[in-house]
């Protein structure tokens, strides 16, 4: 969370930029004191939501950020917020190692990918977005046509689909 901090100061003097920490963590008091000392304005730090509030927090942002550290068991992970911000018609900026989840922002066109633990490059992208409307309105429909590839429910009945075949073929 620290890079993203570092970024949030590259883009202090961006009046129309704003990046919003939602939630608690072990880290939280660390972090808000981080943006006390450095006067990190345009940080905003809420506190954890009930899941059944979320879609009215997204509502409010323009972009959504998915950040881990740069740390090989990263490749796997999969950050669930992606998924939601999908659904919001959000688009993603991605800061993790490459791997499944860039893969997925990557093949569906709904984000940007830039490299974990570069606040400069996150800040530009950031800034990039901020400044065009265009991009940020046609990563925002690839957004809203990516959720449903990867609605639940969807997900659901094509594994199950897939159970059913290969239980067919081994009855056979």
């Amino acid at each position: 969370m620290d890079n993203i901090l570092d970024a949030a100061e590259l883009l202090l003097n961006e009046k129309n930029i704003r990046i919003v920490f939602a939630g608690g963590g072990a880290d939280r008091s660390r972090l808000e004191k981080s943006v006390v000392d450095r006067g990190l304005t345009n940080v905003v730090m809420i506190p954890r939501q009930p899941q059944a509030r979320m879609p009215q927090l997204w509502s409010l942002c323009d972009v959504s950020l998915a950040h881990l550290k740069n740390v090989p068991l990263f490749k796997t992970v999969i950050p669930s917020k992606i998924f939601e911000s999908m659904a919001m018609g959000l688009p993603v900026v991605m800061s993790v190692p490459e791997g499944e989840a860039t893969a997925i922002i990557r093949n569906t066109n709904c984000g940007l990918v830039v490299l974990p633990e570069r606040p400069d490059k996150l800040s530009e992208v950031i800034l990039k977005l901020a400044e065009n409307i265009d991009l940020r309105q046609d990563l925002a429909g690839a957004s809203l046509l990516a959720a449903k590839k990867f609605n639940r429910k969807k997900l659901a009945v094509d594994m199950l689909g897939y159970v059913q075949t290969v239980v067919k073929t081994r009855k056979l």
